[in-house]
């Protein structure tokens, strides 16, 4: 595939990871392990491999979790990119719990 193409469809699949867009500089460091000739085939393999089946294999071994969980609105997956005052204030609020 283009490098042009291969880099428009991680565009496109990395923006669904978060709520709010990416910024140019977040996008060129969250694409920089799949650009090249080693990175773009291994971004595809790991696409290929996603599959429902592995994670419900697993889900019975999880034990409950005896921590705190703070749900975080209008967040997707790299709430690091979306709300990072929210992980700051978890972590501080943590520490001065401890």
């Amino acid at each position: 595939m283009p490098d042009y193409m291969h880099r428009a469809i991680l565009k496109a699949y990395l923006q669904t990871a978060v709520h709010n867009p990416l910024s140019d500089e977040a996008l060129d460091i969250y694409s920089r392990p799949w650009l090249g000739q080693i990175g773009q085939p291994a971004f595809y393999r790991q696409i290929t491999q996603m599959d429902q089946k592995y994670t419900d294999e697993l889900q019975g071994k999880y034990r409950i979790m005896d921590c705190p969980c703070i749900p975080i609105p209008n967040v997707g997956h790299l709430v690091q990119e979306d709300r990072p005052e929210a992980i700051v204030a978890a972590v501080l609020k943590q520490l001065a719990d401890t």
